[in-house]
């Protein structure tokens, strides 16, 4: 029964799949998959072709225009007064057919419009960079916290393994009559409880790799992931973070394309109350119909200004300077917010950077327990207590070495992404 249990143990870890993920090539797979990303890059193709179409109205514009119809005219309307015949004449049949052409010549506030148009292109942009960012720091550490189940599932295994050797040894010694049936049961007591550990670990390592394969937006995940070098200590200092961070941090940059919008779209409405020019030009035939038709043209501009709208420009205006101006004070939120994120990452990669090396010392120190218990055990010096107790101690103390290990490449992937750019903890 107890080396089923071992086997077990060994099985698990033994079975992974020869493919290998590295990080890198999950962070490009979500690049390119992952739908949240996807969709966002297609609202911004929509932003261009919204863009398009507001630069499309200072393009010179064409339509044809084609008029059969019957008509009445009244003499008295060009000052005509006929004795004995009406003012009412016809019906007569008129026909009209002619392309027509348009051209605005003057209009600032569809100019302003228009770069306003492009600005909204530039800021889903951002938005889109905002989105991968986020998406990638998911999958960072998601990848971290699979590499320490899998740790954690390896570590049980050793353990494993020791505490196999271990009931063997009390075996021969119950035996022998050198060691109670007590002592055999809690050296077995010590297997049972990493199999639990062990079928807890293998539903955590399952659920994250379902959550990493949502992430990176494949159907399913068919690659063990690889291991991730040892991270050096942090080098910035907390005003270097900082001011990387307000220069790369793309949703930052988005609230400053918002401001630059809202006081373009206010220029654009105040701009309104200036003239209008627009130059147009037809050419075709009218007549009573197609086969009694003469050629005739126009050419000529048209200008036009508003006098009254209602208020609507002004109301436009006021609109407009409410987005500004909420536009800046969620700047100044967003950089308060970033400022504190940068220095709880620092803080906590910091903190991770010495928990990481008190862990492995403790580590260090339970293993040398572990192994003298057990040759005091073997000599018979001691009874089995003492290396279940050890047992124990340096199976926390493996935990917390492992915990403290992946939390300090937690640490540093949640500064990278706070500084605005994930992709640099791969660099470390």
């Amino acid at each position: 029964m107890i080396n089923r249990f071992a086997l077990a143990a060994l099985f698990a870890l033994s079975a992974q799949a020869q493919n290998k993920l590295t990080l890198s090539q999950a962070l490009e797979r979500t690049a390119e998959q992952n739908p949240s990303i996807q969709i966002a890059r297609l609202e911004t193709l929509e932003l261009e072709i919204q863009a398009k179409i507001t630069s499309a109205a200072w393009e010179p514009q064409m339509y044809v225009r084609v008029t059969q119809a019957a008509m009445t005219y009244n003499l008295g309307q060009i000052g005509l007064e006929i004795p004995g015949i009406g003012g009412r004449q016809g019906p007569f049949r008129y026909f009209d057919a002619r392309p027509v052409v348009t051209k605005a010549i003057f209009d600032k506030s569809l100019l302003t419009t228009i770069q306003a148009a492009r600005q909204r292109i530039e800021k889903g942009k951002l938005e889109t960079e905002t989105v991968r960012e986020a998406s990638m720091f998911a999958v960072s550490e998601l990848y971290i916290r699979i590499l320490e189940a899998d740790s954690r599932l390896a570590a049980s295994a050793a353990r494993t393994r020791t505490a196999a050797a271990v009931v063997e040894q009390t075996r021969k010694r119950v035996e022998g009559g050198a060691a109670t049936k007590l002592e055999l049961d809690r050296a077995e007591q010590q297997i049972h409880a990493e199999s639990l550990l062990r079928i807890d670990l293998e539903r955590d390592r399952g659920t994250l790799r379902t959550l990493l394969a949502q992430t990176i937006g494949a159907d399913q995940l068919d690659f063990d992931v690889e291991p991730l070098a040892s991270a050096p200590p942090v080098a910035l200092t907390e005003e270097e973070a900082v001011a990387k961070a307000m220069s790369q941090r793309s949703d930052l940059r988005v609230i400053g394309v918002m401001t630059k919008v809202a006081e373009l779209e206010r220029e654009a409405a105040r701009l309104e109350k200036l003239p209008k020019v627009m130059a147009m030009g037809d050419y075709g035939v009218v007549g009573a119909g197609p086969d009694r038709s003469l050629s005739t043209f126009t050419v000529g501009a048209t200008a036009t200004m508003p006098l009254w709208t209602g208020r609507r420009i002004e109301n436009q205006m006021a609109a407009a300077e409410l987005r500004r101006r909420g536009a800046e004070i969620e700047e100044r939120r967003r950089k308060l917010a970033i400022v504190q994120q940068v220095r709880q990452s620092l803080v906590e990669a910091r903190s991770a950077q010495e928990s990481a090396s008190a862990a492995t010392r403790a580590k260090e120190t339970a293993t040398r327990v572990m192994d003298l218990s057990r040759v005091r055990f073997e000599g018979g010096l001691a009874t089995n207590l003492d290396v279940v107790v050890a047992q124990g101690e340096i199976a926390q103390a493996e935990d917390h070495e492992i915990r403290a290990r992946y939390r300090l490449l937690l640490s540093q992937a949640r500064l990278a992404h706070a500084t605005g750019d994930v992709r640099a903890f791969l660099k470390k």
